[in-house]
């Protein structure tokens, strides 16, 4: 008689969060990875994933201070090592990836969070992923 076992392995993928933001405002990306404040990391990054899964970076912070990537976005770290953006526009809408580098011994951590900007508007009908703006303007 033989025996087949078959042995399905499962890997969960935790949903990824959703955060909504109006464009022309402010928004606060939460870092999932961390779950305190002040955890021992050897560095903790922010980036932005392209179409193709590539990463630009944003910012990163380690014991030798916070450092900007050359994106042309600015952004800084909140709470709970979230990320803040001004400003948001339509360009800014995507999945942000947060990357937690661990010290030795320790355990990398990464988890995405999705971005939708509400009030943009296509302007181009033919490539409109490509030219998005907000639908209406912020006045002072």
């Amino acid at each position: 008689m033989l025996l087949v076992i078959k042995l399905l392995l499962v890997r969960y993928v935790a949903p990824i969060p959703q955060v909504d933001a109006d464009c022309n405002g402010n928004v606060t990306l939460p870092c999932p990875a961390v779950n305190q404040e002040n955890m021992d990391f050897l560095a903790l990054a922010w980036y932005k994933e392209d179409s193709n899964g590539k990463r630009h970076g944003i910012i990163r912070k380690s014991d030798d201070g916070v450092m900007a990537f050359e994106n042309g976005r600015s952004a800084s770290f909140g709470t709970m090592h979230s990320l803040l953006l001004n400003w948001v526009n339509a360009s800014d809408e995507g999945t942000y990836l947060c990357a937690m580098s661990a010290n030795v011994g320790g355990q990398n951590k990464d988890a995405r969070v999705e971005l939708t900007v509400r009030g943009k508007s296509h302007v181009n009908q033919i490539f409109p992923h490509k030219m998005l703006i907000c639908a209406h303007y912020r006045i002072f």
